[in-house]
């Protein structure tokens, strides 16, 4: 699987599969592959210059028909809370911090079909917006660029700290 992670937004195949081009804003925001957006926080994709919650909910359900075309929508998970909060426990056993998943952690879950992976989305969805990292009058990274900055610098503090 981790060839099709190299997928470049503006491949042939990646064009089947992304009918209503919804990776078109992660392009403009200058991402050129797709594992350029699974290896970020998603606490980072919802404080993207113009990634809302409907346009990330579209990429990720075209993300995910791409990794698994096999897979079929699951409505009645999606609509039964009770099965939901259950595979919702399941996958927070396995990332209880919701500020460090990353947006592979959400996709990338081969036991789920699509349904269930949008109930796990919305619960990340709804822990960002309680969060301190939501600001509804700016976002943080203008584009992609501006977020490497922001981890590199991140990084190099840290290794200060951990020398000291």
């Amino acid at each position: 699987m981790k060839e099709y992670f190299k997928i470049k937004f503006t491949s042939e195949e990646w064009m089947k599969v992304d009918e209503e081009n919804s990776s078109q804003i992660f392009y403009d925001l200058g991402f050129r592959t797709l594992d350029e957006v699974l290896n970020i926080r998603m606490f980072d994709l919802f404080n993207l210059q113009d990634v809302n919650n409907n346009r990330a909910e579209e990429f990720f359900v075209t993300v995910f028909k791409f990794l698994y075309p096999d897979k079929t929508i699951d409505y009645n998970i999606y609509y039964d809370s009770n099965k939901e909060k259950t595979f919702y426990i399941k996958w927070k056993e396995k990332h209880p911090l919701d500020i460090d998943v990353l947006v592979k952690d959400v996709l990338i879950q081969e036991e789920f079909e699509v349904g269930t992976m949008l109930c796990i989305y919305d619960y990340v969805t709804q822990a960002f917006y309680r969060s301190s990292e939501y600001d509804n009058r700016k976002y943080r990274y203008m584009n992609y660029s501006n977020l490497k900055n922001k981890n590199s610098s991140t990084k190099n503090t840290n290794n200060i700290k951990t020398l000291k």
